[in-house]
C-alpha cells in the first residue's frame, strides 16, 4: 500500500510542522504531525484485526526519521504484526501491534483529575517530576472534526464513517494536546507511543484526557519527556491509555 503524506499542520503553532521554521533546523521541509503518520499505520492493522483491534488492541509506534508533505510512503506489514512506513527505501516509522488480553485491560491505574496549569508550565526538566499531574482536557469529538480528520490523513476504510468510530490517530493526537495545554514548549517532536484501547469511541463523544508524567531524560543532547496518558468517557469507563508518550519537548537542532 501507498500513501502520500500531507502536512495539514504548516500553520500550527509547533514551528516544525512549518516549512522556513523547519528548513531553518536543517530539514527539508515542515514534518508531518507523527499522529498523521500512525494513522496511516493503522490501516493494515485495522485490515488485519477488524474493529476489535479499535476496541482492544495496541499498538506501540516509533517515528524514526521525518515524513515530509509529498513524501511516497510504502505501508508494509510483517507476520501481520509489524507495520512499516518507508520512503525511497528509508524506514520512517514502525508499528507494532497485537490485541490485549482481558487481564491486561483491566490494568488501568486511575490519574486524577486536574485543572490545567495557569501560566503553562516552563519546558526545562526542573518544572517535571515523576508522578506530576497535568491539567486535563474535556473533549467533545464532534462528528465535522471526526469526518475532517479521516480526510486529512486519506482514510479509506468505511467502518469509521459506516459506524461512526473515531479514528486512533484522532485520539493519539489529545496526547499531544493534553502536553501542549499544559506546558509552555518551543517547537517539538512526538517521538513515539504505545497505544492501548479499551473501547470505541464515537462521533459526537465526549471524553476527559487526564496525564501524568513518567519520566525525563536527556538522550543525544534532546530532552525528552514521557507521559501516561488516560481518556475516559462520560460513564467513567475508560477509552484508551497511551502509557508511555514519549516527546522530545526541547530539541537540539544542530545536528538536525
Amino acid at each position: 500500500m501507498r500513501v502520500v503524506a500531507f502536512n495539514r499542520a504548516t500553520e500550527h503553532p509547533n514551528l516544525v510542522h512549518n516549512d522556513a521554521y523547519a528548513r531553518s533546523v536543517g530539514f527539508r521541509g515542515g514534518l508531518v504531525p507523527g499522529v498523521d503518520v500512525y494513522a496511516y499505520l493503522t490501516r493494515p492493522a485495522v485490515e488485519h484485526f477488524g474493529r476489535r483491534w479499535l476496541e482492544r488492541g495496541e499498538g506501540d509506534v516509533r517515528f524514526v526519521r521525518p515524513v515530509y508533505d509529498g513524501d511516497h510512503l510504502d505501508i508494509e506489514t510483517s507476520d501481520h504484526l509489524t507495520v512499516t512506513a518507508s520512503c525511497d527505501g528509508e524506514v520512517r516509522a514502525v508499528l507494532t501491534c497485537r490485541e490485549a488480553s482481558t487481564h491486561e485491560l483491566e490494568q488501568t491505574d486511575a490519574i486524577p483529575e486536574a485543572p490545567v496549569f495557569a501560566p503553562r508550565l516552563k519546558a526545562a526538566r526542573e518544572s517535571f517530576h515523576e508522578g506530576l499531574v497535568l491539567g486535563s482536557l474535556a473533549v467533545t469529538l464532534t462528528e465535522r472534526d471526526c469526518v475532517n480528520q479521516l480526510a486529512e490523513v486519506g482514510e479509506t476504510l468505511d467502518l469509521y464513517r459506516a459506524e461512526r468510530i473515531v479514528h486512533p490517530g484522532h485520539l493519539l493526537g489529545f496526547a499531544d494536546e493534553v502536553l501542549s495545554a499544559n506546558v509552555d514548549l518551543p517547537p517539538w517532536l512526538h517521538a513515539g507511543s504505545f497505544v492501548h484501547h479499551y473501547g470505541l469511541v464515537h462521533w459526537n463523544e465526549s471524553i476527559t484526557v487526564r496525564a501524568r508524567v513518567a519520566t525525563t531524560y536527556v538522550r543525544n543532547q534532546h530532552q525528552f519527556i514521557e507521559l501516561e496518558v488516560l481518556a475516559l468517557g462520560v460513564d467513567g469507563d475508560p477509552r484508551f491509555r497511551v502509557r508511555p508518550y514519549k516527546a522530545i519537548y526541547k530539541p537540539f537542532f544542530g545536528r538536525a
